[in-house]
């Protein structure tokens, strides 16, 4: 609710404790003396311990950090089902089940992977696992085996809940597939539950052949129409953020290395912009943790070379090649802790490997990349 204060605007909001018991006690608490008995009236303000109270906007967002919102659809169905083994990644197939009666031939729906809850495994240093979920619809092929179409995905944060919004067609078979970079936990794998307009048939696959993530992972970071992002040479560095992921991009001669920062990681991109059949992409890159008590599971292709075989002007860089017009995540790193956390930290140095025109004549410039503008550090 708004209300005058002075001339100028009050913003305060009405909560709830779902306990019952238990209220904020600073000012615009139950028991603050900033109240006025007409705004009091006006707003139903009452000194009971009845766990509903007002606190300020500004108090708001100083001492909450997670707003969920439950999306509870009148007449919508639910269904939850366990995955057969986390050994592997768990995938499920989802139709929409016939209903003849139906006015519309697809389904809005939340797609969700749902982590056993950690509450009384604190003794045991219990934390989530990076559970992401990629969606792909299924296509017919001339060949032996279907193909699978990148419709949308989550990256996985080390939280309970990985939650998507989808539409699914009638007559279309959809498959779900979890996956975590880090590894799952042991112990019960996790849960897809799925909340929808129409009814839905899901089926739990038993070690079945997956599609390849790759694309779905491209898709989730870099959404479009086109499987090479546009990426003009020489674009200005900067950021630019959608959604749940922030990117930054570090023009080549050629292409482009984008740092996409999600919620609890961070994943290195190469994009060649050069149309095939040219010549590759090729940098050196190294990446580590920057700040000291970030801790982060971070992984590289090709690795770091050993100690005494460096190339380059990087030390402990490994050289990528993206051929012409492709792109390929390059390197992710991933929090080890809570994804709350804003402590973890990614260092990124990169350099360029090739005998470019416009690269010559421009030495001292990239005697300095290591040092000023191609190191990035990205939060976590």
């Amino acid at each position: 609710d708004d209300v005058e204060k002075g001339g100028g605007p009050l913003r305060l909001l009405r909560i709830r404790n779902p306990w019952g018991r238990k209220e904020w006690s600073g000012e615009w608490g139950a028991g603050s003396e900033v109240w006025t008995s007409k705004l009091g009236a006006e707003l139903g303000h009452t000194r009971v311990d009845d766990g509903t109270f007002w606190m300020s906007w500004h108090d708001f967002l100083c001492r909450f950090t997670v707003v969920d919102v439950c999306k509870a659809h009148e007449g919508w169905h639910a269904i939850s089902v366990q995955a057969v083994s986390a050994e592997n990644d768990p995938a499920f197939e989802v139709e929409v089940a016939p209903d003849r009666g139906a006015s519309s031939s697809s389904s809005w729906a939340y797609a969700m992977s749902l982590q056993p809850n950690k509450r009384g495994l604190c003794s045991e240093r219990f934390w989530y696992a990076d559970v992401g979920i990629a969606v792909y619809r299924k296509g017919a092929s001339k060949t032996n085996g279907p193909t699978w179409t990148p419709v949308t995905g989550r990256l996985g944060a080390r939280e309970r809940v990985a939650q998507v919004e989808l539409m699914f067609e009638v007559g279309v078979t959809y498959l779900i597939r979890f996956f975590s970079v880090t590894g799952f936990k042991a112990g019960p794998p996790p849960i897809l539950r799925l909340y929808s307009a129409r009814p839905l048939r899901v089926r739990p696959l038993r070690a079945a052949p997956l599609p390849n993530l790759a694309p779905a992972l491209h898709s989730m970071l870099l959404p479009s129409s086109s499987p090479v992002p546009n990426v003009q040479e020489g674009t200005r560095r900067g950021g630019s953020s959608d959604s749940d992921i922030k990117r930054r991009l570090l023009p080549l001669c050629g292409g482009a290395l984008v740092v996409c920062r999600c919620r609890g990681g961070a994943f290195v991109l190469g994009v060649s912009a050069s149309p095939p059949p040219g010549p590759p992409l090729r940098v050196w890159l190294r990446i580590r943790s920057g700040r000291v008590g970030g801790v982060s599971a971070m992984h590289q292709h090709p690795p770091p070379p050993a100690p005494g075989t460096e190339h380059g002007s990087i030390p402990g860089a490994s050289l990528h090649e993206i051929p012409a017009g492709r792109c390929r995540v390059l390197a992710l790193a991933l929090a080890l802790g809570p994804s709350d956390s804003c402590s973890h930290a990614l260092e990124i140095a990169t350099e360029q490997a090739c005998d470019c025109a416009k690269l010559k004549g421009r030495g001292d410039r990239l005697a300095a990349a290591v040092d000023e503008d191609e190191v990035a550090v990205v939060n976590l």
